[in-house]
């Protein structure tokens, strides 16, 4: 918990000013609302009347439990250490610090954090705001920034401009927070810290969060999954560009872009992130405005046809259902309403519509739906204000969330806010309407679900064949197909037969090998053999064989020939590891085969996984359907695939490889072949 960050009873601002034109001043004028005790610590004291002013850290009477520094960047290290026995906590507003390139400054602060045992948030940040406390570190001006009111929603940003904006956009909304904190470049506390702080808040309900990179990777999901296994938590992540061109050894190297890896092991933790800015505002509009619910039924009830339309394609796209009305229920309401109503999921009222046509409707559908979708178009005559009153009192009754799609024009402004002030969310297009109804269902889903409980793990076979493989062969980072089959082959992991010709050697006789045959150029130095002509298949004969071995010696990089003999065809797989910056070691599958890359249809684990969690993963990708059988075909043999993915994800949780690569992998109704496999020892110094 972070009482003297978010709750403090008393607060010394550091470098206070009484001028407003400084940001010192504009923090000051904030904090006078605080209702603790206010400390001014400023070698002047001029125009501070009213508070006790101190020349020093050293001078104030007391330990506060938060300390405010608004001072220039090269004078934050030695304040923080003046601080020791003086102060809990500090918010750093002061910026000039990494983010400019001042990463030893920022070094030099956050060591005297430690030696001075101050908490610190920061630094380059606005700090924290309370309404319930009045508690505003902010150094923006009331007038220029509203904030909103008191509310069970907290806010959490890495970046202080969307803060910035998220306020003013819930502001706008009338949806009120718990909290709102940016913590900057978090040489101290970060986001983990906040989230296991907020997860256990009863002020805060859910919680939205902006966030651009992760530090420790691992660390935030478990924190971040801990929070979501509580109350609904929304991930909104900025920076989702393709990583540069470093990693190219592999298949997994060049599709595994930090956000890819980020947006996988969220949603292989269960946890929500919002797709733009808006989704994150109207799923926070939803979530703050009906509690969470369970069920996928929903009922759409509308006075025009179009937006009713488009609200059923758009619960089709999330998952909602549309089941039809029951029989009984249909006769009741044809009995009741003219002909030219349109009864049934969607039910049109049409534009001769009158209020209490909402009330009758809803009534006899309370108990048989989950959620509700009311559509009004409000330029009709028979839609008035008391609309607002009919949609609040069943939703109040009914104890069901409900989300409503105003259409412009008429008395749509009025009404919108009359719904508002209720607690009801009004949303400017039936899509996002039915998104924030999804948005409270899933929450309920979520909450019910909680987290999934762990599998027991076996012995780590494949990491310790891995390091005996790594130990024979010192010195050496890459290593050609068929040694790293041969590992593979240990494993009992499904190769095809094969024989490896070096440059010099003579083609044998007979290996044992049946036509038709793969042959292979065969490299430490080529990464993509078919990217250089170096995969040759079909070869029916020795003829051809002799002939296709000359060619392939052609290849410049080449160091010898593999041949194979040709497999079935299968569905293919690729399954691969990489040591993410961020999450560590992580394990990927997806479709596989030549066109990987283009189909981008992969998803990672935190690695090592159980065999139930390498399952899990498969269902998140679009492989899944192929295994389960595709169009007269045979189900694949999705268990030995994920021994596969199992295995390699516990050779890459070694962390003694940088990256893993098996594609494709085929798989058939029983069993799997590899066809194709890379490893890259990982330098130590990485």
């Amino acid at each position: 918990m972070l009482p003297c960050i978010f709750a403090p009873r008393t607060i010394a601002l550091i470098g206070a000013s009484a001028d407003e034109g400084k940001l010192a001043g504009i923090v000051l004028r904030n904090l006078r609302r605080f209702r603790g005790r206010l400390y001014a610590v400023t070698p002047r004291g001029a125009g501070l009347a009213g508070l006790m002013v101190c020349r020093s850290p050293e001078e104030l009477p007391e330990t506060v439990d938060l300390a405010v520094i608004v001072r220039p960047a090269p004078e934050i290290p030695g304040l923080v250490r003046a601080l020791k026995g003086k102060a809990r906590c500090a918010v750093i507003v002061s910026a000039g610090f990494a983010e400019v390139g001042e990463t030893s400054l920022q070094e030099d602060v956050a060591a005297a954090g430690r030696e001075a045992g101050v908490r610190l948030l920061g630094p380059n940040c606005l700090g924290v705001f309370s309404p319930a406390r009045r508690l505003d570190t902010f150094f923006l001006p009331t007038e220029r920034l509203r904030r909103p009111k008191r509310g069970a929603m907290a806010v959490v940003s890495q970046s202080g401009a969307v803060l910035i904006t998220v306020m003013e956009a819930l502001a706008r909304r009338g949806i009120g927070v718990s909290a709102a904190v940016n913590y900057g470049n978090a040489v101290d506390i970060d986001a983990p810290e906040i989230y296991d702080h907020l997860a256990d808040d009863p002020d805060t309900s859910v919680v939205i969060a902006y966030l651009e990179s992760v530090g420790d990777g691992r660390r935030f999901i478990e924190a971040a999954r801990r929070l979501a296994g509580r109350k609904p938590l929304l991930i909104l992540k900025g920076g989702k560009g393709k990583r540069g061109g470093s990693a190219v050894f592999s298949h997994t190297g060049r599709l595994a872009g930090r956000y890819d890896v980020f947006h996988s092991i969220l949603a292989q933790a269960g946890i929500r992130e919002a797709d733009d800015f808006d989704t994150l505002i109207d799923t926070a509009h939803a979530l703050a405005s009906c509690r969470s619910a369970t069920g996928r039924r929903v009922f759409i009830l509308t006075n025009a046809g179009g937006p009713g339309v488009l609200a059923a394609d758009a619960c089709a796209r999330l998952g909602l259902d549309l089941p039809p009305l029951p029989d009984a229920v249909r006769h009741r309401l044809r009995e009741a309403f003219p002909p030219f109503y349109a009864i049934g999921n969607p039910t049109d009222l049409t534009g001769q519509v009158r209020d209490d046509d909402y009330r009758r409707v809803l009534d006899e559908v309370a108990d048989l739906y989950d959620g509700f979708i009311v559509i009004a178009l409000t330029g009709v005559a028979g839609v008035t204000l008391e609309l607002g009153a009919i949609v609040e009192d069943f939703h109040r009754r009914s104890g069901k969330p409900v989300t409503l799609y105003v259409e412009q024009g008429g008395i749509a402004a009025r009404l919108t806010r009359r719904l508002e002030r209720a607690g009801l969310p009004a949303f400017p297009s039936p899509e996002r309407a039915v998104q924030g109804l999804a948005a409270i269902l899933d929450s309920g889903e979520e909450q019910r679900s909680g987290p999934e409980r762990g599998e027991e793990r076996g012995k780590p076979v494949a990491a310790a064949a891995l390091k005996h493989f790594l130990a024979r062969r010192p010195g050496l980072n890459r290593f050609m197909e068929h040694e790293v089959k041969e590992l593979l082959d240990e494993l009992g992991l499904a190769t095809p037969r094969r024989f490896f010709v070096p440059f010099g050697g003579t083609l044998p006789g007979d290996r044992g090998l049946t036509f038709p045959l793969v042959a292979k150029v065969a490299s430490t130095r080529i990464t993509g053999k078919s990217d250089v002509g170096g995969v040759r298949t079909g070869i029916l004969s020795r003829e051809a064989l002799l002939k296709t071995l000359d060619e392939l010696g052609r290849i410049g990089g080449a160091e010898g020939i593999l041949l194979e003999e040709e497999v079935p065809p299968g569905v293919e797989a690729i399954v691969g590891g990489i040591v993410d910056p961020s999450f560590g070691p992580v394990v990927m599958a997806g479709l596989g085969g030549v066109m990987t890359e283009f189909l981008h249809d992969v998803a990672f684990s935190l690695a090592p996984v159980t065999h139930g969690e390498a399952l899990r993963l498969l269902e998140r990708t679009r492989l899944d359907t192929p295994l389960g059988g595709f169009r007269g075909s045979p189900p694949a043999d999705r268990h030995a695939l994920a021994e596969v993915i199992v295995a390699v994800s516990e050779m890459i949780a070694t962390e003694l490889l940088e990256e893993i690569d098996l594609n494709p992998v085929v798989v058939y109704p029983r069993g799997v072949t590899i066809l194709d496999a890379k490893l890259k020892r990982r330098n130590p110094a990485s």
